[in-house]
C-alpha cells in the first residue's frame, strides 16, 4: 500500500504517469475547478504518510471481534468531491479485502488512476471497476459501503438485492451526514482563513463543509472581514465568482426584510436558523450550547469544529483516520460477521 500510494502520488508532476493524466482529464472535462483538484492530491500527499496509515491501522486492529477479511468489498462512490471516496479504498485494501467500486461518472479518472499503479504493482490483489452498477449484476457481496442521501438508501439497496449485486442480508456501512458547523464561541480574526476555506471549498458541497457558524459576534460585526478574507480565496481557487439566482434572490430578501447578511463569492452568509437546504447558504447563529447542533441534527452533522471539538483547520483537510458518520470504516471491515 505504502509503495503504492507513493509512486501513485509522486506521478502528478510526472507527464504520462497516471495520477497526471488523470488529473488532466477531470479539470479538461470541467468535473471540478482545477484548484479543488489539486488541492484533494495535496491534500492526500501530506495526510497518507506511513506513519499515518499504521496508525490508523493498529487503532482498528485493537477493536475487540476483528479479523482480515478475504472477501470483495463492494463500495458505491459518492462524486460531488474529487477523490471523495478515497478513505474507503484505503480501508478495503488495509482490511485485506478485495476491492470492488463503483464510481460516480462525475469523478471516473482520479482514483482510477490508483489501482493503474497499483495492478502493476500487486496484480494479484482483486480489483474491479465500474460506473454502472449493472457491471456487478450477479456478484452477491456479503458487505458495501454507502455514501449519499439517506432517502436514497433504501431504494439502492433493494435495487441490488434484486439484480443480485448484494445478498440479502448484506452489511452495509451508510455515511449519509451532509452538512457540519463551525462553533465560535470565543471569536477570533485569525480563524477568518480555515472558516473561509471551511466554506467555500468545493462549493459547499462536502459533507465537511460548514454550513452552520455558531458564534456570539453579531455577522454585521466581521462581515466585513469575511468578504474581504473570501475575496483572497477566490482570486486563488476561482475562475468565476458571480452569485448564482438563488444568492442573488435571498439577498435581496434579506436586505428587504433587515436579515444582516453577506456575499462571499458564490456563497451567503445569512443570519437566522435553519436546517441547511442549499450548499450557498450558510447560516450565522448564537453560541449558546456546543452539543446543541449534534442534538438538532443528529444523524445528518457530521462535524462540529471549534474549541474543545475538532479544529477548524481540519475542515477540508481531515487525517487518514477520520470516522465519517463517527464510525471507523477500517474498523468496521475487520470487525468479524
Amino acid at each position: 500500500m505504502e509503495d503504492a500510494l507513493e509512486q501513485w502520488l509522486e506521478g502528478r508532476s510526472r507527464p504520462m504517469a497516471p495520477l497526471h493524466e488523470a488529473i488532466h482529464k477531470t479539470i479538461e472535462d470541467r468535473l471540478f475547478p482545477q484548484a479543488d483538484v489539486h488541492f484533494a492530491v495535496d491534500h492526500l500527499s501530506a495526510s497518507l504518510r506511513q506513519s499515518a496509515l499504521r496508525r490508523w491501522l493498529d487503532d482498528s486492529l485493537s477493536h475487540p471481534d476483528i479479523s482480515p477479511r478475504k472477501d470483495i468489498v463492494l463500495c458505491l462512490h459518492a462524486g460531488n468531491l474529487p477523490l471523495v471516496g478515497f478513505q474507503d479504498v484505503l480501508a478495503v485494501l488495509l482490511s485485506g479485502a478485495g476491492y470492488a467500486g463503483k464510481l460516480s461518472r462525475k469523478d471516473p479518472w482520479l482514483i482510477t488512476s490508483f489501482f493503474n499503479v497499483l495492478r502493476q504493482l500487486h496484480p494479484q490483489i482483486p480489483v474491479q471497476i465500474s460506473t454502472d452498477l449493472a457491471g456487478y449484476q450477479g456478484a452477491a457481496f456479503s458487505r458495501w459501503t454507502f455514501a449519499g442521501s439517506p432517502d436514497n438508501l433504501q431504494a439502492v439497496t433493494d435495487r441490488m438485492a434484486a439484480m443480485g449485486i448484494i445478498r440479502q442480508k448484506a452489511s452495509v456501512l451508510p455515511r449519509t451526514a451532509h452538512f457540519s458547523v463551525a462553533y465560535l464561541a470565543q471569536w477570533d480574526d485569525s480563524c477568518l482563513p480555515d472558516l473561509v476555506e471551511g466554506i467555500l471549498r468545493y462549493d459547499g458541497k462536502g459533507c465537511r463543509s460548514v454550513a452552520i457558524v455558531y458564534s456570539n459576534i453579531p455577522l454585521e460585526q466581521v462581515a466585513e472581514k469575511l468578504r474581504d478574507e473570501a475575496d483572497r480565496w477566490l482570486q486563488v481557487n476561482r475562475e468565476l465568482t458571480n452569485p448564482g439566482p438563488l444568492v442573488r434572490f435571498r439577498k435581496a430578501y434579506n436586505d428587504a426584510a433587515g436579515i444582516p447578511s453577506v456575499v462571499l463569492g458564490t456563497h451567503l452568509v445569512q443570519e437566522g436558523f435553519a436546517v441547511p437546504d442549499h450548499p450557498e447558504i450558510v447560516y450565522w447563529q448564537p453560541a449558546r450550547d456546543i452539543h446543541a447542533p449534534r442534538l438538532t441534527f443528529a444523524d445528518a452533522l457530521q462535524e462540529v469544529y471549534g474549541e474543545n471539538a475538532t479544529p477548524l483547520m481540519q475542515a477540508q483537510r481531515p487525517p487518514a483516520d477520520w470516522r465519517p458518520d463517527g464510525v471507523n470504516p477500517l474498523a468496521w471491515l475487520l470487525q468479524a460477521e
